[in-house]
C-alpha cells in the first residue's frame, strides 16, 4: 500500500481507468484528421500542471490525470501524416467480394474495382489512382470506421497490377475451408455458420435485412462471445473425457490460440481471441477485483495500439461488453436459472448468450437502430442454438475431411441447427 492506503492493483485501476477516458476524450475533441491539435496541447500542459499539485495531496486522483493525458496523447498520435500518393504497392491485407466488384486494402487506401478480378490476401500489388478522403453517408460515419481499420483514403476503379501472388499459408487454407463450407452445407447455411465462426458478413442484400430487421445480426460480427462459445464447447468435451480444471485450462488456451489462427489472424478476431481469454480467466481466478485490473489492462493495451478503436469500431465494443457480462452478469444469471438443465452444458449456453448479450444491447442498438419488438422473442429463439450449430458445424467439416459417410449424422444436425436459426430469422422478419 502507498501512504494513502492505496494497494498497487488499486492505483492502476485509477490510472487504467483515466486512460479509457483520455482516449475518450480525445476521440471526441480531436478532428479525424487532426484538428484542434494546438487546443490538446495547450490542455494537456494545463492537466500537466493540476497533475504537480494532485500528486502533493492525493496520489490516486495524480494517477487518474496522468491516465487522462496519455490516452488524450496517444490519440492525438494516431493522426496520420500526409497519405496522397498517385502510385501505391504493397501488400493486400482485405479482400471483399460482390456482383459489382472487387474491394480491398492496400497500405493506408481502400481501393473499389469494377468488375471481378483475381486478387486474394498476401498478393503484392501497384496501385495507381487519384486518392480521395472517404466521406459519411446516409448518417454513417464511413470515414471514421475506415480510420479504425488504418485507412485514410479511398479509390474507385483504379489501375491494378498484381506483381507478385501470395505463396499461400494460412489465408488459402481459410478460402478453401469457406468453399468447402459452401460444398457440405450450401447457402445460406454455409454464410451464417461463417459468420458464427469467424465473423464473416458474406449474406446476399436479402438475408442481411431480414438479419438487421430482427435485430440478430449481431451474430455473425466477431466478438469475445464466439470465441466464449469454444471456450464451452471445449471444456464441456475435456470435463465429459475425465480431464481436471488445472489442465483443462491450457488445452482450452491452447484451442483459443488455435481458433484465432485458423480464423485467419484478422484484427477483430485476434481482439475477440484476447476478450475470450479473459473471460476464461474470469471462470477459473473467479475474483472479481482482480478481473477487473485484467480487463482494464488488456482493453488499454489494445486502445494503445490503436485508439481509434474506443468509438469506431463496433466489434471492439461488443467484445469488450460481452466479455464483461460473462464475467460479472453471468454468475448471477446463473443463480437464477438453475432450473435451465446442466447436462450437455445446456445451462452454460444459455447463461452465456443471455448474460454477453444483455450488456452488448446498448452497443446493438446504437450501431444497428432500434431493434423492433420481434426482437426480443427472434433472440430467444435463435441465441441458444449458436454453440450447437457452431461446435456441430465445424465438426462436419472436419469430419467430412476424413471420410464423407462418417460425417453425415454431425452434417445433418449441424444442418438442423442452421436451418432453425434462419428460419426464426425468416419468420420474425415476416411478422414485421
Amino acid at each position: 500500500m502507498d501512504r494513502r492506503g492505496f494497494t498497487p492493483s488499486e492505483n492502476l485501476r485509477a490510472g487504467l481507468v483515466g486512460f479509457l477516458f483520455g482516449v475518450l476524450l480525445g476521440s471526441f475533441g480531436v478532428g479525424l484528421y487532426g484538428e484542434m491539435r494546438i487546443f490538446w496541447g495547450v490542455v494537456i500542459v494545463v492537466v500537466g500542471m493540476v497533475l504537480m499539485i494532485a500528486f502533493r495531496f492525493r496520489v490516486r486522483v495524480g494517477l487518474v490525470l496522468v491516465g487522462v493525458v496519455l490516452g488524450v496523447g496517444v490519440y492525438l498520435m494516431s493522426v496520420p501524416g500526409e497519405v496522397y500518393r498517385e502510385e501505391v504497392e504493397g501488400r493486400v491485407r482485405w479482400v471483399s467480394e460482390s456482383e459489382k466488384g472487387v474491394r480491398f486494402r492496400v497500405g493506408e487506401g481502400e481501393v473499389f474495382v469494377f468488375g471481378g478480378r483475381d486478387i486474394g490476401v498476401g498478393d503484392l500489388v501497384r496501385v495507381d489512382c487519384e486518392w480521395e478522403l472517404p466521406e459519411a453517408f446516409d448518417g454513417f460515419r464511413y470515414d471514421r470506421y475506415l480510420a479504425s481499420k488504418g485507412v485514410w483514403v479511398v479509390c474507385r476503379d483504379a489501375f491494378v497490377e498484381v506483381v507478385e501472388r501470395s505463396v499461400g499459408g494460412i489465408d488459402d487454407f481459410r478460402a478453401d475451408l469457406m468453399m468447402r463450407f459452401d460444398v457440405i452445407y450450401g447457402e445460406p447455411r454455409s454464410t451464417l455458420l461463417a459468420g458464427l465462426l469467424f465473423g464473416e458478413q458474406g449474406f446476399d442484400a436479402r438475408w442481411e435485412e431480414r438479419f438487421v430487421e430482427t435485430g440478430t445480426m449481431h451474430v455473425v460480427a466477431a466478438s469475445g462471445y464466439n470465441v466464449y462459445v469454444v471456450v464451452v464447447l471445449v471444456s464441456g468435451c475435456l470435463f465429459w473425457c475425465g480431464i481436471d480444471r488445472q489442465r483443462a485450462f491450457m488445452f482450452i488456451l491452447i484451442s483459443i490460440v488455435g481458433y484465432v489462427m485458423f480464423a485467419g489472424g484478422e484484427a477483430p478476431v485476434v481482439r475477440a481471441g484476447v476478450m475470450g481469454v479473459l473471460a476464461l480467466l474470469g471462470r477459473f481466478i473467479g475474483r472479481k477485483t482482480s478481473m477487473s485490473v485484467v480487463i482494464l489492462f488488456a482493453v488499454s493495451l489494445m486502445l494503445l495500439f490503436n485508439p481509434r478503436l474506443m468509438r469506431d469500431d463496433v466489434g471492439f465494443q461488443l467484445s469488450v461488453l460481452s466479455t464483461i457480462g460473462l464475467v460479472y452478469v453471468a454468475p448471477w444469471m446463473s443463480a437464477r436459472l438453475k432450473w435451465v438443465p446442466e447436462r450437455f452444458e445446456v445451462r452454460e449456453s444459455v447463461v452465456c448468450t443471455l448474460s454477453s448479450t444483455m450488456m452488448a444491447l446498448p452497443v446493438i442498438v446504437v450501431s444497428f437502430g432500434m431493434p423492433h419488438v420481434v426482437s426480443i422473442p427472434a433472440n430467444v429463439f435463435l441465441l441458444p442454438m449458436i454453440p450447437y450449430a457452431m461446435g456441430f458445424g465445424a465438426a462436419g467439416v472436419v469430419i467430412d475431411g476424413v471420410h464423407s459417410g462418417l460425417a453425415l449424422p454431425v452434417v445433418m444436425v449441424a444442418e438442423a441447427g442452421l436451418d432453425w436459426m434462419l428460419l426464426v430469422v425468416r419468420f420474425m422478419y415476416e411478422l414485421i
